[in-house]
């Protein structure tokens, strides 16, 4: 069903064409027209051809005074200085304009598939392009009806109380004019999984815009080798099998080329691996990316390296590892929003390699879980001399993340908003602002706060608007 409320208008009903009444040729809109020219329309109706008798005529007045409502009968908010009549119109002698509203809230295909084996003209509704513009739907539904699309030849039977619909290769034209979808699973158990295509193309061409809520990894995977002209990409509460890993690569720019906004938000805290095969670079066309519950497994050693439990070369090799994973966000050159949710493991020389060069157009940036690193001098008394690191070591690995924090907030000359959660205050963000040389304001959990007597603090539900 769909999440529309009801009474709202999106954009695609708004650029429907209008239609034409089929007797006086004229066209004319839903949004243009009264509802009481309609009901006037339905009420000066003639009923028949024959000439009506005296009697008739007195009894058709008594039922139309007896069935009209007077404005002084209505509550003071509903009066109104016209009598409205009140007709019992069914759904038959509707508008075509009000059909399409009506069936609008319910646009799903299994629906839309059902209604149009109703009469003609609904058939010619439910088969309009603008029906199928965008729908909402059952992962498993879809799955299936999918999977029974491509495995029919002929015309199958119709079971209307399980919802099994009529199905033909018409049917599969008719993906081909949905612009916008969105599917759920509510289920606990793994959903189903559409065929592969072979040597069939994809029905979904000019499918731009995908929603998935709550669909597991693998059913996500298996979708996108059908929608590969995706421009937006909105995954809710993806549903992973254990270990829990995850790998960004699996979106990489061959199997969505065109792809614009990325948002991958998962269920539960998975582990970010990195691709086990060369490349997996994310499309370089993306502008809005937001990564939600994945966390850096190297985090560990960064952190340990930091209270100088590690060795100089374990904390290399986990920089170097953490380097080589985000490698393809320097690619990003075109992103004006970037959301990162765990920042823990974010070493200076990550931040200066992989985040700068991708955040010159960045207009909204948040990011989480930052504790804000340690000075040199610091690891040098508590942790460094006792594994025999020398200064010159430690800065030439440039553990100073605050000071590229600085450097990276420095940088971002098009930036509106900052939105900082679980976020501790230090130099580097301070210095960062302050570089930028434009005035802005701190919210903290909706009060109104000064930056400079939060250092130290840890930031929660805090937004930093900057003025234009």
């Amino acid at each position: 069903m769909s999440r529309r409320p009801l009474g709202s208008i999106d954009s695609n009903q708004a650029k429907r064409p209008t239609f034409t009444k089929q007797k006086d040729k004229q066209p004319w809109s839903l949004f243009e027209r009264s509802s009481s020219t309609h009901h006037s329309s339905i009420m000066n109706r003639p009923l028949s051809r024959k000439k009506s008798s005296n009697k008739s005529k007195q009894d058709s007045k008594r039922r139309k005074s007896e069935f009209t409502v007077k404005a002084d009968d209505l509550p003071a908010s509903e009066q109104t200085s016209v009598d409205l009549p009140v007709v019992n119109a069914p759904i038959g002698v509707l508008h075509d304009d009000i059909i399409y509203l009506i069936l609008s809230y319910c646009a799903d295909i299994m629906t839309l598939n059902a209604v149009s084996g109703v009469c003609k003209r609904w058939r010619s509704i439910a088969t309009d392009p603008w029906m199928w513009r965008s729908l909402d739907t059952n992962w498993d539904a879809f799955a299936n009806h999918m999977e029974r699309l491509t495995s029919y030849e002929s015309i199958p039977s119709m079971d209307i109380t399980n919802r099994r619909l009529d199905v033909n290769r018409t049917c599969w034209r008719r993906l081909g004019h949905i612009r916008s979808l969105y599917l759920n699973d509510p289920s606990n158990a793994i959903g189903g999984t559409l065929v592969r295509l072979g040597r069939q193309s994809s029905p979904f061409s000019q499918l731009r815009k995908l929603q998935l809520d709550g669909l597991y990894f693998v059913s996500i995977l298996n979708l996108i080798s059908w929608t590969s002209q995706l421009q937006e990409l909105d995954c809710r509460d993806i549903r992973t099998t254990p270990p829990h890993s995850f790998c960004l690569s699996f979106f990489s720019t061959h199997k969505l080329k065109h792809l614009k906004k990325l948002r991958l938000q998962l269920q539960v805290p998975n582990c970010h691996i990195a691709s086990l095969v060369g490349g997996g670079l994310l499309p370089e066309s993306l502008t809005s990316l937001a990564i939600h519950n994945l966390y850096d497994p190297e985090e560990q050693s960064v952190l340990s390296g930091l209270e100088g439990n590690v060795s100089l070369q374990e904390w290399n090799s986990a920089n170097t590892m953490l380097i080589d994973k985000y490698r393809p966000f320097r690619k990003l050159s075109r992103l004006t929003s970037l959301a990162l949710c765990s920042c823990k493991s974010y070493t200076a020389q990550l931040i200066r390699q992989c985040f700068i060069p991708c955040s010159a157009h960045l207009r909204t940036l948040s990011l989480s879980e930052w504790d804000g690193g340690l000075e040199p001098p610091a690891l040098l008394e508590e942790g460094g001399r006792r594994h025999g690191w020398e200064e010159d070591a430690l800065y030439a690995t440039d553990l100073s993340a605050e000071n590229a924090l600085a450097d990276w907030l420095a940088s971002m000359h098009e930036i509106r908003a900052i939105e900082l959660t679980r976020f501790r205050c230090g130099q580097g963000l301070l210095q960062g602002l302050g570089r930028l040389e434009r005035t802005y304001t701190v919210t903290m959990e909706g009060k109104e706060v000064k930056l400079a007597d939060m250092q130290g603090i840890w930031l929660n539900d805090t937004r930093i608007a900057f003025s234009r």
